[in-house]
């Protein structure tokens, strides 16, 4: 499924305005996409979209913290 946000922003294109200190790979950002897309599809049976979690967080800026530190962590 593709998710859009309320100005029919993809999840990808929401990923790529994330501004981090530091370099943020390809790879990181596909995996922040993947991480975001598979929380969306979580979310459904509650009825919660995009649009909601906007109104509450930057959803996407955390999955790519998430992807970064677990990245860091790792290494």
């Amino acid at each position: 499924m593709d998710y859009t946000d309320h100005k029919g922003r993809t999840t990808a294109e929401r990923i790529s305005l994330v501004a981090r200190h530091g370099p943020v790979s390809d790879q990181q950002r596909n995996d922040a996409r993947r991480l975001l897309e598979a929380l969306l599809r979580a979310a459904e049976p509650f009825g919660v979209g995009f649009q909601d979690f906007d109104w509450v967080t930057d959803l996407p800026g955390a999955c790519v913290d998430v992807v970064l530190a677990q990245q860091r962590d790792g290494e």
